[in-house]
């Protein structure tokens, strides 16, 4: 390898080390509880049962190691509580890659702002379409109960 290309590599490699690994900025993190439940399609208190990637995307991580977030992830939920959409026992969600999201862990609770794909119809959630894991969520439920109420 020469060594203005030895250069750059170690130059990109810096740039990509230096990088926050677990920074997620959304453009949702400034809307409040009322705008992110218009903007969805289905919002809902759930455990996870289960989680499991697509098959291409595990294909593809295998080959193509920097790739291993391609395709998504489907999430079983068992739904508590449904604030927007009907009530369902279970449902299951894709959780994109598109942006940032969460482990979705079995037998954790989590508040899901869920989208419809406009093409394939299939709900989807992220990190940035407002759900949130345990910690956080108490804070949007007040909010949410009033606006199930107030339907």
């Amino acid at each position: 390898m020469t060594h203005p290309a030895r250069l750059l590599l170690l130059c990109a490699q810096s740039l990509l080390l230096a990088m926050p690994a677990s920074a997620c900025m959304c453009s949702c993190d400034n809307r409040s509880v009322e705008e992110t439940y218009r903007r969805s399609s289905r919002v809902f208190l759930g455990v996870v049962e289960r989680s499991w990637t697509d098959d291409i995307a595990v294909f593809i991580a295998r080959f193509r190691p920097a790739q291993r977030f391609l395709g998504d992830r489907h999430v079983n939920f068992r739904i508590q509580e449904s604030f927007r959409g009907p009530h369902q026992e279970r449902l299951t969600v894709a959780a994109t890659y598109a942006g940032c999201t969460f482990s979705f862990l079995p037998g954790e609770l989590y508040l899901v702002y869920a989208q419809t794909d406009p093409e394939s119809g299939e709900l989807y959630t992220s990190a940035c379409t407002g759900t949130l894991d345990a910690p956080r969520l108490e804070e949007h439920l007040p909010a949410l109960r009033a606006l199930k109420r107030s339907r």
